[in-house]
């Protein structure tokens, strides 16, 4: 149960880069779509620290 955990938040913490590269779009070519990226990157963290959180209460 715990590796599914760490996969998961891996998995999140991984999607930073993709996500990254669409924010550099979005700065460039986009700018009046760069909210969202600010925000898609807010949930990825928050995401994450919550499933961290999650997993520290459960013991």
């Amino acid at each position: 149960m715990e590796t599914k955990y760490i996969k998961i938040n891996v998995l999140l913490l991984i999607a930073i880069i993709p996500l990254s590269i669409v924010g550099y779009l979005f700065a460039v070519s986009y700018e009046s779509l760069f909210y969202i990226y600010e925000w898609l990157l807010a949930l990825l963290i928050i995401s994450s620290i919550m499933l961290v959180w999650l997993k520290l209460k459960r013991h």
